[in-house]
């Protein structure tokens, strides 16, 4: 029997649990043969800790993104991210000719899903989409549809449902069990609080106020917060969310003081089971705890959705939960839900008509169907891939020869973001060019170690103007707002430099 080698793409380790149960399910088949792709060692260290309490699991190939495309080849490659698609996928050598399946790590739409607002086409890198259910489509897809229409016929769309959920609805957990070994009472009610991590949401707007007010209450509190909140050497962690704050040490304190309350990590499924409420904001995990027909207490956040935008889920799906905007309302909000938790009950069910097709059975189809693309019995295309990655491979030519024509010994980054680590990795593994030296980033969220790839990074307003004569924005958007900063900030003998720009054609008279 052939035995197929699927690559699960793991960008972020810290969503390990979307990517679980098919890794499960996958080695249940004998013809299976599992390979799971991360950034680096530390990522291989969460993901087989992550991943050690499946059968088999020592079975699992784990690999860096450098080691990946050296690897034998692969018959699949899969990825939680269709926003931003990691090397196994974008290297210019990546296979077309197989299926490379995108899939969603959560339920809600915060207009990132699908991105639109850069230069990149992200799903040009998929020719499979696995849809977790009809809500998917409306928001964000809807807008990527219109810049890029020729997705609709690059991509194949399958109706999966969302695997990470499986456990939640026919799981091992029993409320009772989960809260015995947390050491709290059964016998009392249980909230949950697990907000997202953007600094517009409730943690960072109201989270210590949050905390204090579920805390006084007779309850057993459970505060299971976004991976990004506990996470101090990402940058992009510090500049969307905590802003350098340390939630894990803030949450310690609170625990001490209060027997009450646990802070967890990990697998968020066996929490959801234990929770009388959810009380949320826009977190995917609002709408994953409500598929078990639970109250969920909605957190307005205003500055997100004037951010983010308002057609997405993660906005209009609060119809079926209690919204408050008040935090003062909170304790009185808790037990009335507690007390009546039948109220919102039909807009519950219609809500999770529109979330999730196939419940608690996607993790076993979307491997049938993994299966049936692999073995030839269901087609796909293969065009975009190819299309996709032509294209990347010209645009990264472009940026290159721009970067190389730079006569200038003293160059700063404008912007610490991924961009820049995709910039810096683009220079270092070219060595036939004379690129310049970049001695300096600047940033407004400076990360705590200073640094970023080993170069140091400060604030726009510390640098001093009289070391820099070249700053480049490193950014495909927002150029604008960024040059605008730039001139307010440095002497017009700066020259700064859109990598972006229209090229200035040279027409001789």
């Amino acid at each position: 029997m052939k035995k197929y080698r699927i690559a699960f793409e793991q960008y972020l380790p810290g969503l390990a649990e979307h990517t679980a149960p098919l890794v499960r399910e996958c080695l249940k088949r004998e013809q299976v043969a599992v390979t799971v792709t991360t950034p680096d060692a530390d990522g291989i260290l969460t993901l087989s800790n992550a991943f050690s309490d499946i059968p088999n699991s020592a079975h699992i190939e784990y690999l860096t993104y450098e080691d990946a495309p050296a690897a034998e080849p692969f018959d699949a490659l899969y990825s939680i991210m269709p926003s931003s698609p990691g090397p196994c996928f974008t290297h210019p050598d990546s296979p077309t000719a197989i299926p490379r399946i995108a899939a969603t790590h959560g339920l809600t739409d915060k207009r990132s899903k699908f991105p639109v607002d850069g230069l990149e086409r992200p799903l040009g890198y998929f020719n499979v989409l696995f849809a977790t259910g009809p809500a998917m489509f409306r928001g964000s897809w809807e807008a990527y549809l219109q810049r890029h229409p020729e997705t609709a016929d690059a991509l194949r769309v399958f109706n999966i449902g969302a695997p990470k959920t499986d456990a939640i609805l026919n799981g091992p957990w029993t409320r009772d069990d989960v809260l015995r070994a947390a050491d709290l009472d059964p016998a009392r009610p249980t909230v949950l609080y697990a907000p997202t991590f953007q600094k517009e949401a409730s943690l960072e707007r109201h989270g210590i106020q949050i905390i204090e007010t579920l805390a006084a209450l007779d309850i057993n509190l459970i505060i299971r917060l976004h991976h990004y909140s506990l996470d101090m050497e990402n940058q992009s962690a510090a500049e969307r969310g905590h802003q350098g704050k340390d939630w894990r040490a803030i949450l310690d304190r609170y625990a001490e003081q209060h027997p009450n309350l646990r802070h967890v990590t990990g697998d968020s499924n066996p929490w959801f089971v234990a929770a009388d409420i959810l009380v949320g904001d826009v977190s995917g995990a609002c709408y994953e705890y409500i598929l078990q027909d639970k109250p969920v207490i909605f957190i307005d956040a205003p500055d997100f959705f004037e951010k983010h935008g308002t057609d997405g889920i993660g906005y209009w799906g609060r119809y079926a939960g209690e919204v408050i905007a008040d935090i003062t309302e909170l304790a009185s909000a808790v037990q009335q839900a507690l007390d009546h938790p039948e109220a919102k009950q039909a807009d519950r069910q219609k809500l999770i008509n529109d979330l999730i097709y196939n419940p608690g059975r996607a993790s076993k189809i979307a491997v049938d169907t993994i299966l049936g693309l692999v073995a030839g019995d269901i087609p796909y295309p293969v065009w975009g891939p190819q299309m996709a990655l032509r294209h990347d491979v010209m645009f990264q030519e472009c940026i290159r020869e721009r970067l190389a024509a730079l006569h200038t010994r003293s160059v700063a980054l404008f912007g610490a973001g991924q961009h820049t680590h995709k910039l810096l990795h683009l220079m270092r593994a070219d060595t036939t060019r004379p690129y310049p030296e970049i001695k300096l980033i600047l940033d407004d969220a400076p990360p705590p170690s200073g640094t970023c790839a080993g170069i140091p990074v400060c604030k726009p307003d510390a640098a001093d103007p009289s070391t820099i004569d070249t700053i480049i924005l490193s950014s495909d958007y927002f150029q604008d707002k960024l040059r605008a900063r730039c001139a307010a900030l440095f002497a017009p003998a700066v020259n700064i430099i859109d990598l972006y720009a229209p090229f200035p054609w040279h027409r001789p008279g």
